[in-house]
């Protein structure tokens, strides 16, 4: 009776072991998807506000009126073939 009684014990406690690990491992991994995730977006974010600082400092802005802008730069007799010569 007391070796039955043992044995029994030592399997409750073994269970329980062996739940609280799964449990335990469940929520590490968890834990890691939601801290990769996290990572993900703060690098994804980093690279579109580096994105948005680069654009706004090499962003050209024409103030030429429609008229400037429509204006022809080349005359009538210029064609698009220039014959070159060395």
């Amino acid at each position: 009776m007391f070796k039955f009684l043992i044995i029994f014990t030592l399997l409750v406690f073994g269970v329980i072991f062996l739940l609280g690990g799964v449990t335990f491992l469940t929520i590490f991994r968890g834990m890691t998807h939601i801290s990769r995730r996290a990572g993900h977006n703060a690098s994804r974010r980093s690279r579109q506000q580096q994105h948005d600082r680069d654009h706004d400092r090499y962003c050209v802005i024409d103030k030429r009126t429609d008229k400037e802008k429509n204006q022809k730069i080349f005359d009538k007799d210029e064609g698009e073939y220039v014959h070159f010569e060395e």
